[in-house]
């Protein structure tokens, strides 16, 4: 009887951590979503509006001179 006693004590402990943890990111996830969502809002969008001057590569142009 002593060792199934403590196996129950020993999974509600286990369990019993889970639990936090699974509650303690559900909320941190809710933070994020909730107060923290404009931030990472501005950030989305000055990433995907980021202005780049791109150089053009130019290569050697070929003309055919025709004599009239």
């Amino acid at each position: 009887m002593k060792n199934k006693t403590y196996n129950k004590k020993k999974m509600l402990v286990v369990f019993s951590i889970a639990v936090v943890l699974i509650v303690s990111l559900m909320a941190r996830l809710f933070y994020l979503m909730v107060f923290d969502a404009e931030h990472y809002q501005k950030l989305a969008k000055d990433l995907h509006e980021r202005e780049r001057k791109i150089k053009a590569a130019r290569g050697q142009g070929y003309y055919l001179e025709i004599q009239p």
